[in-house]
């Protein structure tokens, strides 16, 4: 009976875990809300494919309103067969326009000197959307575990006839 009821305990962590998983999704979305309210959206070129099959990413050259110059490669490693990029290709760029709040650093792939990606929804979604998938999976499988091993450890207490 013990026994069951430590796993429905891990059916709560697990819950918990998911719960942070959640946050920690809603994170990059206030993060590329802010992107989309303080930044500029430019045209950039692509200038290079970084190939690490069965992955790609494009690498980017645009220019800030200030006429700096800048060449990023994309945070998103993307499939071979579902890449759509092609040298000296136009794409959108999103750049913060001054400091983005500290809650930010993961959205930016760690690197707050880098404040600028492609302006697709891929690009601004994948973490958030990948996070939240997971949260769902272990909030529904924590539920689960919690209750099969709650309801097993009462039914082993009636057997011995504890309750």
């Amino acid at each position: 009976m013990f026994g069951y009821k430590i796993m429905a305990w891990w059916g709560v962590f697990v819950i918990l875990v998911g719960i942070g998983l959640f946050g920690l999704g809603m994170t990059f979305e206030l993060s590329k809300r802010d992107l989309e309210r303080n930044g500029e959206i430019v045209k950039g070129k692509v200038t290079d494919i970084v190939s690490q099959p069965p992955y790609r990413s494009p690498v980017v050259t645009f220019r800030k309103k200030d006429g700096r110059q800048i060449t990023f490669k994309s945070q998103l490693d993307v499939n071979v067969q579902w890449f759509q990029y092609k040298i000296g290709q136009e794409v959108d760029v999103i750049y913060h326009k001054s400091t983005p709040p500290p809650y930010s650093y993961l959205f930016y792939g760690g690197r707050m000197d880098q404040t600028y990606m492609i302006n697709g929804f891929w690009e601004k979604n994948t973490g958030k959307l990948t996070l939240w998938l997971f949260a769902l999976i272990a909030i529904v499988g924590g539920y689960f575990v919690k209750r099969h091993f709650t309801k097993k450890a009462a039914r082993y207490a009636e057997m011995l006839g504890l309750k």
